[in-house]
C-alpha cells in the first residue's frame, strides 16, 4: 500500500503481479522463508482488505451466499490449495481454486456472524478462539508432525463407525486439546503478570 497508489487500479495490479509471480515461483522452486508463498498468499490478504473497506461485511445477502457456496464447492472439486505443499493447481485451474479460497473465507465469517447472532453463548466461544488463534495454529501445526492427538482413530475405524461419526469424535477431541492447551496458555500469562506486579 505504501509502494503503490489505490487510485486507477494501481494497487490491485500489482497485488496480481506479485502473487503472479508467487505462484510462478512456487511451481519451480522453495525459497528460504517461504517466500514464494508469502507472494502468492498477497492476493488473500487483499481480497479481506478490499471486502472490509467496502462494508462488504454488511452487505451479505442470499443470493451472495449461494454464489460464494457454488465458487467453493467447484474449487474444491477441482485441485483445492494446500499453501504448505505448494498445492494451487495447474494454471488456469489456480484463479479458480485461489477464488475457492476466498470464498470459504467468506462463507465461514458469514456462518459464524449468523451464529453468533442467534446464539450468544457462541460469541463468547467463537471471541476466546479468535483471541488464541495463534495459539490454536501453532497447536495444528503440530497435531501429525510432531504428536498425533488422535492416536485413538485406529479404533474407532475398527468399531466399525460410519467416517461422519469418525470425523465427529476426532474433531470434538481436538476443539477440547485444542481449549485446555489455550486456558492452560491463558491461565499461565495471567499468573506471570500477577506476579511481575
Amino acid at each position: 500500500k505504501k509502494w503503490f497508489p489505490e487510485k486507477k487500479a494501481i494497487l490491485p495490479l500489482a497485488v496480481l503481479a506479485f502473487s503472479a509471480c508467487g505462484y510462478l515461483i512456487g511451481q519451480r522452486y522453495k525459497l528460504p522463508l517461504n517466500v514464494d508463498i508469502a507472494l502468492y498468499t498477497m492476493i488473500f490478504f487483499y481480497a479481506g482488505y478490499r471486502f472490509r473497506r467496502v462494508d462488504g461485511i454488511e452487505k451479505s445477502s442470499v443470493s451472495l451466499g449461494l454464489i460464494l457456496v457454488a465458487v467453493w464447492f467447484l474449487a474444491f472439486r477441482l485441485d483445492g490449495v494446500e499453501l504448505a505443499a505448494r498445492i494451487d493447481g495447474s494454471f488456469p485451474r489456480c484463479i479458480l481454486t485461489a477464488a475457492g479460497a476466498v470464498a470459504g473465507s467468506l462463507l465461514v465469517f458469514y456462518a459464524s456472524r449468523e451464529l453468533v447472532e442467534r446464539c450468544k453463548p457462541l460469541e463468547r466461544f467463537l471471541g476466546y478462539c479468535g483471541k488464541n488463534s495463534m495459539v490454536i495454529l501453532l497447536l495444528h501445526y503440530l497435531d501429525g508432525r510432531v504428536y498425533d492427538l488422535n492416536w485413538f482413530a485406529p479404533q474407532l475405524e475398527q468399531a466399525g463407525l460410519p467416517r461422519l461419526v469418525q470425523g465427529g469424535i476426532l474433531a470434538v477431541w481436538d476443539i477440547a486439546i485444542y481449549l485446555l492447551v489455550c486456558l492452560a496458555y491463558t491461565s499461565a500469562k495471567q499468573w506471570l503478570r500477577k506476579k511481575r506486579a
